[in-house]
């Protein structure tokens, strides 16, 4: 498979063993894990392919360990990290993806410190912050400071 560009793998259970496969995949562009279980050595392990423009890894049992480890992909230009718990910390890390233009986050255990960083993603243009339950009343005023967004989800 030296010529694959993208990979869906959905709903199985890969784990670190199916991340270390994957890592070593060079020419994956674009890659898809929903509850593969990668957790945070998985993440790790996807850290190191710095090819990739986009990746998703809902529900993979990732925190903010794992998320210090995608935070160097600086090729992503969508990540959805979604239903994972990556928390405030997590957040940190993310936000120093420069070039990220679409980043989906729901349900990752955020509160305003964690948008906050987000806020300072300037190459953010769509962002998802659903079911994010830490949010607080001046939660929308924060992210009203991302002035580039053409698209923004807050839904609960």
């Amino acid at each position: 498979m030296k010529r694959l560009k993208t990979l869906k793998i959905y709903n199985s259970f890969l784990g670190e063993d199916g991340a270390k496969v994957i890592s070593t995949m060079t020419s994956l562009e674009n890659l898809h894990l929903s509850g593969a279980s990668v957790g945070d050595k998985g993440a790790v392990l996807l850290g190191s392919m710095h090819q990739l423009v986009k990746l998703s890894i809902p529900c993979n049992r990732v925190t903010s360990i794992g998320a210090e480890s995608i935070s160097s992909l600086q090729n992503l230009i969508t990540l959805n990290i979604s239903q994972n718990i990556i928390a405030d910390t997590g957040a940190k890390f993310i936000s120093n993806l420069k070039n990220l233009n679409e980043l989906i986050a729901d349900g990752i255990g955020i509160s305003n410190d964690g948008v906050e960083f987000i806020t300072s993603m300037e190459s953010l243009t769509a962002l998802s912050l659903q079911k994010n339950d830490d949010f607080e009343e001046n939660t929308p005023l924060l992210i009203s400071t991302m002035k580039q967004l053409t698209s923004l989800d807050l839904s609960n």
